[in-house]
């Protein structure tokens, strides 16, 4: 990963004021191995959550808009932003954000942070609102001092935008994902609509398709173990996809599964009622299904790999009976002292 331009702005509104405010940097710090494993930290947890939301730019024939003033960022040639024109036209956004937080009802502080990198040949740009907690650090007369930290638990809103899918594709509709924290819902709203985003789908109901079809296309094959393997390899492809940050394609995933019959997959689905599209941005909670079975009630929770189903875990549906054999000894432990 390459760090073009790392910029931290700050926000917030304290108890009592009227209004909130917006601290810009006035230009990008040069980034080094400080910014660069805090921002492998940020797409570790931001690959992490569930339920991102995936859509596009719109107005960017608006020279007033963000997505006009973005591309007006952009070097001429390619995907990398120029240096004073990404510290403008992002404070402009912070500014922009604290004025439309004024009529909620919210008291808080965040940094905004912006960062323009490459991961391989794609560039992309990350914006996070993180605030700050409180905690312990220890000096070095080895004693303790209180520190403030930025707490990926206090993630209010973060996005991942697609530079060069973006500039590259003008029909493309998911090049920017995005994440709201619990709490503060509000700094997402006023953010996305402050760039003109437009929802073109949702990582939980594509992931869910997703599994419905390729359980349907499981069950079509002639011999159980094969769907089982075939279930095990879509999960680890689509694993590899999503911890690259990178939509699952249709056509790739059939590809992979069947080397000999590379268009089988994309042929059933096609065929079927589920109408999967090309690209799919998925989540990794929901992929699980593929590989596992769960269940819980308030008093019950059962979580096996399915590869254990037909062999140590067995189902009886006429008496609607699970049996499991070979029990981990921690398990068999606690059963045998009652």
């Amino acid at each position: 990963m390459s760090i073009h331009h790392f910029l931290i702005h700050a926000l917030g509104r304290k108890p009592g004021a009227e209004t909130f405010s917006a601290r810009p940097c006035p230009k990008p710090r040069a980034a080094g191995a400080l910014e660069a494993a805090w921002l492998e930290a940020l797409n570790k947890s931001y690959g992490d959550k569930t339920d991102k939301r995936f859509g596009f730019l719109a107005d960017a024939d608006k020279p007033d808009s963000f997505a006009g003033r973005l591309k007006a960022a952009v070097a001429e040639g390619g995907a990398t932003l120029s240096g004073e024109k990404f510290a403008g036209f992002s404070a402009k956004l912070v500014e922009d954000l604290a004025a439309g937080l004024n009529d909620a009802k919210l008291s808080f502080s965040a940094n905004v942070l912006f960062a323009h990198y490459a991961q391989g040949m794609t560039e992309y740009l990350s914006i996070a609102v993180v605030s700050e907690s409180p905690g312990f650090a220890v000096d070095e007369a080895l004693c303790l001092e209180e520190i403030q930290h930025l707490d990926f638990g206090r993630t209010h809103f973060a996005l991942r935008l697609n530079l060069s899918e973006w500039l590259r594709n003008a029909s493309a509709t998911k090049y920017l994902s995005c994440v709201s924290g619990r709490g503060n819902a509000r700094v997402g709203e006023v953010l996305l609509e402050l760039m003109g985003f437009e929802e073109s789908a949702r990582s939980v109901e594509e992931t869910a398709q997703l599994v419905r079809a390729f359980e349907a296309y499981c069950e079509a094959q002639d011999d159980s173990g094969e769907a089982t393997a075939l279930k095990q390899k879509a999960y680890d492809y689509c694993s590899e996809q999503l911890k690259s940050g990178t939509p699952v394609a249709l056509g790739d995933l059939s590809a992979y599964l069947d080397a000999e019959r590379p268009d089988a997959f994309v042929k059933f689905a096609r065929d079927s009622e589920y109408q999967l599209p090309e690209e799919m941005p998925l989540e990794k909670k929901g992929l699980r299904k593929l590989v596992k079975f769960s269940a819980q009630t308030s008093e019950l929770s059962i979580t096996f790999s399915a590869s254990l189903f037909g062999n140590s875990i067995t189902y009886d549906a006429a008496s609607d009976t699970l049996m499991i054999t070979n029990l981990p000894p921690a398990l068999r432990s606690q059963l045998l002292k009652g």
